[in-house]
């Protein structure tokens, strides 16, 4: 069993991070793939034919970046391929069956609203995409649905990167915190040692203090 200490030697503690993000990377393109596959093996008319060229196309593209995504050595490259991938899943629209192009979009629409965004991003949705997902072409119909798919790829993006940065703030006032105590009153290690649920109700305030101080910067 390798020794807590390891994990901070120079170079791999950059390793791990890295190795860590392939491997969130690889499952996330591997989950792209599945949503484009499924949503191609969906059971659909006889007068609903499949565009086979774009699906052959979009898997050849996902294989490509899963390919690069094994042999990355930075993680921004990691984060770009990602985006890739995610671009390439939103094509899935124009492979969903004709018969629930409007179900998959009403769908869409109520997970971004579920997300506690703005009630203006997802009535927007509603408004001007809803009518269209019903429409009698389906390939204007499937063109919506893509806009919709797009819209929600955005808005996860989005609320990844702010509650990565949530959690940088916690810790950065969390550290601060700690490091008056310790100027001003006892050691940390004694006050920690002695009452570990006094540090950790800082800490625990800090996250609430960032989170309701940062959320406004969640509004468009």
């Amino acid at each position: 069993m390798r020794k807590w200490w390891w994990w901070w030697f120079p170079g791999w503690h950059r390793k791990w991070k890295l190795e860590k993000r392939r491997t969130e990377a690889l499952s996330g393109i591997v989950g792209e793939r599945l949503f484009v596959e499924l949503m191609a093996q969906r059971p659909r008319s006889t007068d609903d034919v499949i565009d086979t060229v774009l699906l052959e196309k979009v898997l050849n593209q996902l294989a490509g970046i899963h390919g690069k995504a094994e042999t990355a050595i930075y993680k921004d490259d990691l984060d770009d391929l990602v985006d890739d991938a995610e671009l390439q899943g939103i094509f899935a629209a124009h492979l969903c069956p004709a018969a629930e192009i409007h179900d998959e979009g009403v769908l869409a629409i109520d997970q971004i609203e579920g997300w506690g965004i703005p009630k203006a991003a997802p009535k927007k949705l509603r408004d001007v995409l809803l009518k269209k997902l019903s429409g009698s072409d389906p390939q204007e119909a499937r063109s919506a649905l893509y806009q919709i798919f797009a819209e929600r790829v955005a808005w996860g993006d989005y609320i990844d990167e702010y509650e990565e940065r949530m959690q940088r703030y916690t810790g950065r006032l969390f550290g601060s915190i700690i490091a008056s105590l310790s100027q001003r009153s006892l050691p940390c290690a004694l006050l920690y040692g002695s009452h570990p649920s006094f540090c950790w109700g800082f800490y625990l305030r800090a996250q609430r203090g960032v989170a309701l101080a940062s959320w406004p910067k969640c509004q468009p």
